[in-house]
């Protein structure tokens, strides 16, 4: 099966091919070239975020050892712990009788205060608050009971209370020292300050009052806490200026939120007093890991974030997905298996501090800081991240690592974009290029198809030339016939002619013969006289006609001489739109050229056939003056024959005299016929040249349809 195929489709496809072969070079190329420079750019602009927070977290550090190594050189806190030491001491003797007496309303208001701790912590059994972390020893309970359970500020805002000035050793230098104490730490990065004594480990004093205030960290509640292990380290020091750092753990009296300590012990000449403890929440850190939440406006998209883990690979603080959608996030965690207790901490706390493992970290070497990144991650979500990662140094020598990472569509988004956008650009310039190349297709094939259509009429025109043509060469060829036959009854006629000129002759002489023999014999010649006066007659009349048909002649030849400058003028018209149509019309301008030579050659037959008419009138009308003074002649050689015997010398002269002219007639006819024998020739000569011309019609009509044929392939091709 043969496959057609449309120009339009063949110049449309063309165009787009020729268009889009550009574009997609341009497009390749650009993506070859951008891609690793977009993929640097990106890793370099998380770098440039890691190293700002990197740079952060060293400096809130630093800031944390360089406000904390001063304190335990101040003589405020030096004092503050001696004093709240021995206040401790002396509490139970100054403040338990009073205690005693209304004992039960100060354990019920600070029993509401340890609930209200349960409920800030969600926990499903209130009275474990009371269980786990009520005061074991009786200073504590005293110590509580003053400054928590009878304080009369709300929680998180008793630190408002500066004392009881009625309180003994312990409420003087509350007063005393607790509203500059106050004004320190507000100075300060830490969230409290926390004064304890070596013997019991007890926290004699605290700025916050938290749960945790009056208790010992030796043998209370609290003495499994981190903390707790640090102060026994701190205590364990003989030299002052030595600092400790507790991690971040869920502490309770925060209440449970994820809180560390900077430990420092106190000295006083060499004596140790006891140690200083500053805590500072994990809140205070993520400030600076979760740039204020300002993510996007410092190149860290919709999924960028910056986060602390421990040594342990659990997080050391919260992270952006907790803080933006916490119920996706928790739902996504459970989809990935994390155990449920730690997701109820999670949602309890809205916090991952402190609870959620990172399961996925390759190895130890990224939390230990020997390979930095930037790298290519599975996150605590599952998803593949670019992170760049470095270790942070806490005071007393701890380390955690700094992650800061973003999705890889988030980090490539540009690459995205670009090749988004060059395949955006590729689709444009096809519809572009598609819509361009039909526009043109269009003009070109309106152009094309104006032609075909003025070939069609060319073509049509021309075949209506040839048709009428072809019925003037069958009128010629018929008028050709005509002519042949009237010439042929013309020769018969000018043989008939012939022969009674040669009877005329024959009787002439007879006469002369008889002439001589007798008077006898003149009734007869008068008769045979008779008789030739009406054949010299016939031969007048058919004179005469010959006359006529030879005019006929003559107007056939004009007409064939019109036609053949008509033809001729055809050939030249036709050889003028041969040249027109190209390649197309090669063979019929051959046909042309031929056609011309034909009339001219018709041309050139018609004038000899005018001259050979012109030739045979002049005859025709010697023979008709001739044949009429023959008539004459024989006229009088009757009345002659009639009158007298005694003309007959008279009349045997007559009669010698009309033996020539018959002989001239006899001579005339026979040329006469040689004559229309010439004009019959040159008449087939036209004839032949009609049937030429009719050869060289058809010859022309198969051309037409041949140009007809290309004209409707090339409607097709179109």
């Amino acid at each position: 099966m043969k496959v057609k195929f449309k120009l339009s489709r063949i110049i449309t496809q063309g165009l787009i091919f020729a268009g889009l072969l550009p574009a997609i070079g341009i497009s390749l190329f650009a993506y070859v070239t951008l891609t690793p420079v977009l993929k640097q750019t990106a890793v370099h602009q998380l770098s440039a975020v890691h190293y700002g927070n990197t740079r952060e977290l060293e400096r809130y550090f630093a800031i944390m050892t360089s406000q904390a190594l001063p304190m335990i050189e101040n003589p405020l806190i030096v004092q503050a712990l001696v004093d709240f030491t021995q206040g401790a001491a002396a509490i139970e003797s100054e403040l338990g009788s009073e205690f005693d007496r209304e004992k039960e309303s100060h354990l019920n208001q600070l029993r509401a205060r340890y609930l209200e701790l349960a409920g800030r912590m969600r926990l499903t059994a209130p009275e474990e608050a009371l269980s786990l972390w009520w005061p074991r020893s009786r200073v504590g309970l005293l110590l509580q009971s003053r400054y928590i359970g009878d304080n009369p500020y709300p929680y998180g805002t008793k630190a408002k209370l500066d004392g009881h000035s009625g309180d003994g050793l312990y409420g003087a230098a509350h007063v005393r020292h607790h509203p500059l104490l106050r004004n320190c730490l507000k100075r300060s990065v830490f969230y409290d300050l926390l004064l304890i004594e070596p013997k019991e480990f007890r926290i004699v004093y605290s700025i916050q009052k938290d749960l945790d205030f009056g208790l010992n960290l030796r043998t209370g509640p609290h003495s499994g806490s981190r903390l707790a292990a640090t102060v026994a380290q701190a205590m364990n020091q003989t030299m002052p200026g030595s600092l400790f750092l507790s991690d971040f753990e869920l502490y309770p009296p925060s209440p449970n939120r994820p809180s560390g300590f900077v430990v420092l012990p106190v000295f006083d000449d060499g004596q140790k007093l006891g140690a200083l403890a500053l805590q500072f929440a994990a809140t205070a850190i993520e400030t600076v890991t979760n740039n204020g939440g300002l993510w996007q406006e410092i190149g860290l998209g919709t999924t960028g974030e910056s986060f602390l883990t421990g040594p342990d690979k659990i997080f050391r603080s919260n992270v952006r997905p907790m803080l933006e959608d916490p119920k996706s996030f928790i739902a996504t965690l459970r989809h990935n298996g994390v155990d449920e207790i730690i997701l109820t901490r999670m949602e309890q706390n809205r916090s991952v501090s402190s609870f959620l493992p990172w399961t996925a970290l390759p190895d130890d070497e990224v939390t230990r800081g020997i390979r930095h990144g930037p790298e290519e991650l599975t996150d605590y979500m599952g998803r593949q991240v670019l992170a760049s990662h470095s270790p942070i140094t806490l005071p007393g020598g701890q380390q955690w690592t700094l992650f800061t990472t973003i999705s890889l569509g988030d980090a490539y988004r540009t690459l995205y974009f670009m090749q988004w956008g060059t395949a955006v650009i590729v689709l444009m310039s096809i519809l572009v290029i598609g819509y361009l190349g039909r526009w043109i297709r269009d003009r070109i094939m309106i152009r094309l198809q104006g032609l075909s259509q003025t070939i069609s009429m060319f073509l049509e025109q021309l075949r209506n030339l040839v048709t009428q043509q072809e019925s003037t060469a069958s009128q010629q060829a018929s008028s050709v016939n005509e002519t042949n036959a009237t010439l042929a009854e013309l020769d018969s006629s000018a043989r008939k002619t012939a022969e009674h000129a040669t009877k005329t002759t024959s009787l002439a002489e007879n006469s002369r013969d008889l002439v001589s023999s007798g008077i006898g014999q003149l009734e007869s010649l008068r008769q045979g006289m008779s008789d030739t006066k009406e054949k010299v007659t016939q031969i007048a009349n058919h004179i005469l006609e010959l006359s006529e048909q030879t005019d006929q002649i003559r107007d056939i030849s004009r007409l064939v001489s019109d036609f053949a400058n008509e033809t001729k003028m055809l050939a030249m018209n036709a050889a003028v739109e041969a040249v027109r149509a190209g390649e197309h019309g090669k063979g019929f301008s051959v046909l042309a050229l031929e056609t011309r030579k034909l009339a001219d050659e018709s041309k050139w037959s018609t004038k000899r056939i005018n001259a050979l008419v012109g030739e045979i009138q002049k005859a025709t009308n010697a023979t008709v003056m001739i044949t009429d003074e023959g008539s004459k002649t024989m006229t009088r050689g009757v009345e002659m024959t009639e009158k007298s015997v005694l003309v007959l010398h008279e009349i045997a002269e007559a009669m010698e005299t009309g033996l020539e002219r018959i002989q001239q007639i006899s001579l005339n006819a026979k040329q006469q016929s040689l004559a229309i024998s010439q004009v019959v020739g040159a008449m087939n000569a036209i004839n032949a040249g009609a049937r030429d011309n009719e050869t060289g019609l058809a010859q022309v009509v198969a051309g037409i349809r041949s140009l007809d044929d290309a004209a409707n392939n090339l409607k097709d091709f179109l």
